[in-house]
């Protein structure tokens, strides 16, 4: 059985919970270096996937992230008060003598194999890292792809001010994580509910795995449902991508992935209930709610590549309370019209926001982002340096 799970997860086929699968699909839409916010970023990325990011805004307020997908990461924010995330992954290895019987069979590789990304490779094309993406704060440390020696790993996660903490086990192709938040909810009389009932845990899980009708795509299934809590959905989460060989020729093939996630129920909304009925409200009725499917969201996302990742296209669309939203994005490497090595990326949703962000190497190893952010006469500039 350690033997399937480490075969899975040295081969990169991870599962990604629904909040990942949806951060990957929103990788390429604005907005484009905190453009938004105004603000100014110095990033540091390192070739084993370190990634240091300084902002700030203008509103005077700092954040600072640090993240590496194999140990977790830390970042704080300033606007408006202190905040504080922490995520810590510790990976499992098996013992030393599996470890040597397996290399003999050849499935283990050598340690000396595992591959480091070199900074040429991870600094403009192609652009696939969701850490920097719309939310970079709370626990937004890119899922890992497994390295040699291990089958999983074990996510601690802590929240300071709100008090959320959670842990989550990634082995072999499936993901499990649980967060709870002790904060205590007030039921429909103001009045607050049993200590047991002040913690509300969100649980999320997925599974992938590669179909075998198709066997160069993968199929991700994930779910996520909320326990004892006053708001909350539950999703239902299905992810068809293409999968490309973890190597150097890997990273050129054009990807495809679609990504469908549906709301089962929701509980964001005030049910006539007394405190005493929190409990089977939270468990017996959360799967029975007074709107149908229509009124659900549902979230539709496509991305596509070409020209070995040289041009990618992204668009999503959200149906909910029947009304649609939507979201595109354009990311092309135009390095053949500047000389240089340089990334456009293009975006627009329905509130008529117009994005656009330029990323080009002006220096050795130096990456500076422009990113402009249009909405109803609304124009914003935000900055951001790379090395």
């Amino acid at each position: 059985m350690f033997c399937f799970f480490q075969n899975r997860w040295e081969s990169g086929l991870g599962a990604h919970l629904t909040e990942e699968l949806i951060s990957s699909a929103f990788s390429d839409f604005a907005p484009y270096a905190g453009a938004e916010q105004q603000q100014t970023r110095f990033v540091r990325r390192q070739s084993d996937g370190t990634t240091t990011r300084v902002a700030y805004g203008e509103d005077g307020g700092w954040s600072v992230s640090m993240g590496n997908p194999y140990a977790g990461g830390i970042s704080f924010a300033t606007t408006p008060d202190l905040l504080c995330d922490m995520q810590l992954r510790i990976p499992l290895k098996l013992a030393r003598d599996v470890v040597e019987q397996n290399s003999e069979r050849g499935i283990i590789g050598s340690a000396d194999n595992c591959e480091v990304l070199p900074v040429s490779r991870i600094s403009l094309t192609p652009i696939t890292t969701p850490y920097d993406s719309r939310s970079p704060f709370q626990y937004s440390v890119p899922p890992p792809l497994g390295p040699t020696g291990c089958f999983g790993m074990v996510e601690l996660l802590y929240s300071y001010v709100t008090h959320v903490y959670g842990a989550g086990l990634r082995v072999g192709p499936l993901s499990l994580r649980a967060t709870a938040s002790p904060g205590g909810m007030p039921s429909i009389d103001n009045s607050y509910v049993s200590a047991l009932g002040q913690t509300a845990c969100l649980v999320d899980g997925s599974w992938c795995a590669p179909l075998s009708a198709f066997p160069s795509c993968n199929l991700t299934v994930a779910l996520q449902h909320p326990f004892m809590a006053v708001e909350g959905d539950t999703l239902a989460a299905i992810c068809l991508e293409s999968s490309a060989p973890k190597t150097p020729e890997g990273q050129g093939c054009n990807n495809f992935r679609l990504l469908v996630v549906q709301t089962l129920a929701t509980s964001n909304r005030q049910n006539k209930q007394n405190p005493s009925d929190s409990h089977s409200h939270s468990f017996s009725s959360v799967l029975r709610g007074d709107k149908n499917w229509r009124e659900l969201g549902t979230l539709v996302a496509v991305q596509k590549s070409f020209r070995n990742q040289r041009f990618r296209l992204s668009a999503a669309a959200m149906i909910h309370d029947r009304e649609l939203d939507y979201e595109t994005a354009a990311l092309a490497d135009v390095t053949a019209i500047f000389s240089r090595p340089t990334v456009l990326r293009l975006g627009f949703n329905r509130a008529r926001r117009v994005a656009m962000g330029i990323a080009t190497e002006i220096l050795n190893g130096l990456t500076l982002t422009l990113g402009v952010h249009y909405t109803a006469g609304d124009l914003r500039f935000g900055l951001e340096a790379a090395l």
